[in-house]
This record gives C-alpha cells, structure tokens and sequence, in this order.
C-alpha cells in the first residue's frame, strides 16, 4: 500500500447533490446549495465526514452543470453563485477536521463555444 492510499484509507464520503437537489424546499429557502452546506458543515465534520463531493461548479446547458459551456464560470448555476461557493469551500477548509472538496466535473462533455475561429483545413493544415 502505497503512502497516498494509506492516508486515505479511512476517509468517509459524503455525496452533497442528486439531479433535483437545487430544486427541494429545504435547500432553496437557504439561498441555493452551496449555503445550505455552509450552514451544516460543522455537523458534517462532528459526524465523521472529511470529504464531501460536490456537483459540477460550472455554467452548463442543462442548468446542473453536466456539458458545461464556461468551465470558469461559477455564478451562474443552479446551486448558486461563486461567492456562495467560496464561502463553502472556506467553511470546509477551516473546519476540524477539516473536510476535503471533491468536485464532479466531466470536461469531455464540454458544450460551450470555440476557442477560436473554425478554419478550413486542407491537407491536414489550417488555412488562413
């Protein structure tokens, strides 16, 4: 076993979000997600949690963040705003024990606009 893995071993979990979480009463009458963890993380690291996985923080096309659009755009999404989220991650990294951030994030099912302008290629090289 490997130091990594030995450290990790005794870890516990705690999965923060299903596809309709942003839409319950209990969470949407505390500002969105990212408050209504904010509000509980000290009972999350009283009761043995240290990591906690969080949904996808980017703007998206389906609103809760799976085929994101801008992937450094955290205002605009369905669990709340990038200052909400910092907030979250403060309360978590300052808790004792502290509780580690995971975030779900799949960048290959990207939906967002091109870098740049789409050339013609021709022979295997970008026509300008």
């Amino acid at each position: 076993m490997n130091a990594q893995s030995a450290a990790n071993v005794n870890d516990i979990m705690f999965q923060a979000f299903g596809w309709d979480v942003h839409t319950q009463a209990s969470v949407s009458s505390e500002g969105g997600l990212y408050n209504f963890l904010k509000n509980r993380t000290s009972g999350y690291a009283a009761s043995g949690f240290n990591v906690i996985w969080l949904p996808p923080p980017s703007k998206s096309t389906g609103g809760v963040g799976y085929i994101p659009t801008e992937l450094f755009n955290f205002s605009q999404t369905s669990y709340g705003t990038e200052t909400q989220l910092r907030a979250l991650l403060t309360a978590m990294n300052t808790s004792t024990p502290r509780i580690h951030p995971m975030a779900d994030i799949v960048v290959n099912h990207r939906g967002g606009q091109p870098i740049g302008p789409i050339l013609p290629i021709q022979h295997g090289i970008a026509v300008l």
